[in-house]
């Protein structure tokens, strides 16, 4: 390797591919199967759509657990460990005769892709990185856009050449071997485990210098340099509730167009694989809008970069309901893409603006269950809906107005007037 570059970026690197596959193999791909079980076994839409709001429920309700897992062990060993299990349920998946076994399946990956997600990932750049760290976790979760990019389009590809019980195969072999190579072999969980010191820092210094050192424009006028926030402390501050309820209201419009972006495109007479193509673009323009938002919360506050981005993505899904050509849905995938992205890359980073670094991985696994519970919920009552009406209108109208609404709640949150550590 080449010694001149800091060795933290091979970390993120290595990460990326955990984030590809923490998206696109269990979220981003599952569109493409609406059809096939319908046709093989008769299922709802809504009932289909059940599996996702498991899946991510699950995944929002153990975050907490991941994040304290997190903190008390090595990511690293999290992170494999959780795309195992993950792998082994794909495999299940593909022998599946039962709308239960279904669900349960999913509820086990809930789990797993937890484990190789956003919490342990962002937990470890954050320990890398000092300076440039927006940068380094925007690149990193840019892999949650590539999820898409990558799985949703030669997903669609395998069940179109084989079936979808092949497919499923296909997402267990490129789940386990996008993962577990590059994080047993480059990962490591801190800088110290090589001899170096986190980049941007000349001196060794303890977790709460790194706090107060963190560079993404925590208000030293209302949080004291030098002291974290626990969950514990950050739980009885307004901020906090206002950052989860701003989140989970992003993410209910985000599960919603992702999850039934294919199939209403395909509803339009967009083939599959032009749909799968569409909501692939949508990931791969997601990730700029990662990387971006990441860099930019370098140089300004994450909570204003956050209310951007939240308008930003209610645009974009006016659009989508506008669309009456595919001229318009790539206008759609563009906008959209770019504040779907974004606002990920952000949300660690507000967590971290609000309340620090030293207890960031508890703190976030809190924050990421509530938009995971977004993400959940969003999704089956859009289906629910279709099935009601026969059209996504009244569900993207809705996501639109959840949009406008995290916009307004980020806009006013007010950081929290004191900094306890206990």
């Amino acid at each position: 390797m080449n010694r001149k570059i800091y060795y933290g970026w091979w970390v993120v690197a290595a990460l990326l591919p955990a984030c590809v596959v923490h998206s696109g193999a269990p979220f981003y791909v599952f569109g493409i199967f609406y059809k096939p079980f319908t046709l093989e076994f008769g299922w709802s839409r809504a009932e289909i759509a059940l599996t996702m709001t498991i899946y991510l429920a699950t995944m929002g309700l153990t975050s907490p657990v991941i994040g304290k897992l997190t903190e008390r062990f090595s990511p690293q060993k999290i992170i494999i460990a959780g795309t195992m299990v993950g792998s082994i349920c794909f495999v299940l998946v593909s022998r599946v005769t039962a709308l239960w076994q279904l669900y349960g399946l999913y509820f086990i990956m809930g789990w797993a892709y937890s484990a190789c997600g956003a919490i342990p990932v962002t937990t470890v750049v954050a320990k890398w990185f000092i300076h440039k760290r927006g940068l380094a976790v925007g690149i990193a979760v840019a892999g949650i856009s590539l999820g898409g990019f990558i799985i949703a389009p030669t997903g669609a590809y395998v069940m179109e050449l084989f079936g979808w019980r092949p497919t499923f195969l296909y997402l267990a072999v490129l789940s386990f071997v996008l993962v577990i190579p590059p994080t047993l072999f480059i990962v490591r969980n801190t800088p110290q485990e090589m001899g170096l010191l986190p980049y941007g820092e000349t001196t060794q210094t303890d977790d709460s210098t790194i706090d107060s050192l963190s560079h993404i424009h925590i208000n030293t006028s209302s949080l004291e340099p030098g002291k974290s926030w626990t969950l514990s402390a950050a739980m009885k501050t307004w901020t906090f509730w206002s950052m989860c309820i701003a989140f989970c209201l992003i993410y209910m419009g985000v599960g919603t167009v992702l999850q039934h972006q294919i199939v209403h495109l395909s509803d339009m007479g967009v083939p599959l694989t032009a749909a799968a193509v569409a909501l692939g673009l949508t990931g791969a323009i997601g990730a700029f809008g990662k990387v971006f938002m990441g860099f930019m919360c370098d140089k300004v506050a994450a909570k204003h970069a956050a209310v951007f981005c939240f308008a930003l993505q209610a645009l974009g899904i006016l659009l989508l309901l506008l669309a009456q050509s595919m001229s318009l849905i790539w206008v759609f995938v563009i906008i959209f893409g770019f504040a779907m992205g974004g606002q990920y890359a952000l949300q660690p980073l507000v967590s971290v603006y609000f309340y620090g670094l030293k207890n960031f991985a508890t703190i976030y696994g809190i924050v990421y269950m509530a938009s995971a519970l977004g993400s959940a919920t969003g999704p089956l009552a859009a289906a629910y809906m279709y099935d009601l009406t026969g059209t996504y209108r009244y569900a993207f109208t809705a996501s639109i107005a959840a949009a406008l609404l995290a916009a307004v709640t980020m806009f006013f949150i007010k950081s929290p007037a004191a900094n306890p550590t206990s």
